[in-house]
């Protein structure tokens, strides 16, 4: 009588008809649509650049991209340099010069390596206002932005900080830092503009905070024709 292990070294799976390895394939390419679309929902990506395509953009945003680890980032490691510190991304110009799509082109380029999340800081404070709803604790909140794996924050210096408010942007920003978490900001405004943008009732400390926290990210200066004026007039 044969053994298990024989049996088995010996045992071949039935072969699949053209038609099921068809039917097979088809399958997974729904299921990976479905999955996709799923976590594209999830990371919050405005349906205007959901189609954002890293190979239009920038060389230096692509080679940003391609330095961000499939696996979720790099770790903190005693004595490794700023540059192996999940680094992030300031993408700055003005209106128009394509700093969103790229942003959310680099989320597309890792949506199926790890989460990711796209938001505004107006939209980040909303949602932790809602917690004094009783919707949410505060705490899980800002956890969902702090702890995210890859998180862009778009237009940021657009809106109007608060004595509540800066305190609370620190936080999450602070915290993605401590913890190598690379984020994504786009604004309009360079270092000196956004300080002043962000500082509250003349002091300044938090703010120099946040800048000095951003003078550690990869900085591109996004140029050229305004995109939406070109779109209008052509």
């Amino acid at each position: 009588m044969q053994s298990l292990k024989t049996l088995l070294a010996v045992f071949e799976p039935p072969k699949l008809t053209p038609e099921q390895k068809a039917s097979a394939a088809e399958w997974e390419r729904k299921e990976r649509r479905r999955i996709r679309a799923e976590r594209l929902g999830r990371a919050c990506v405005p349906p205007m650049f959901r189609a954002a395509d890293i190979r239009r953009c920038d060389a230096k945003v692509q080679r940003y991209s391609a330095s961000l680890s499939p696996m979720g980032g790099r770790e903190c490691a005693y004595g490794a340099s700023s540059s192996d510190l999940g680094k992030g991304l300031v993408l700055q110009g003005k209106v128009g010069r394509g700093k969103t799509y790229s942003a959310c082109a680099v989320l597309l380029d890792h949506l199926e390596d790890y989460p990711v999340r796209f938001a505004t800081m107006q939209g980040i404070l909303r949602d932790i206002q809602g917690a004094f709803n009783g919707v949410e604790r505060m705490g899980d909140v800002m956890g969902r932005y702090r702890n995210v794996r890859l998180l862009v924050i778009d237009d940021f210096g657009k809106e109007q900080p608060t004595k509540w408010s800066l305190p609370v942007m620190f936080e999450i920003i602070d915290g993605r830092y401590s913890q190598c978490k690379p984020t994504i900001f786009t604004t309009q405004y360079r270092g000196i503009e956004l300080a002043k943008r962000l500082t509250v009732d003349d002091d300044r400390a938090c703010a120099e905070a946040i800048i000095s926290r951003m003078a550690t990210c990869e900085t591109v200066i996004m140029n050229g024709e305004n995109r939406r004026s070109s779109c209008m007039t052509a």
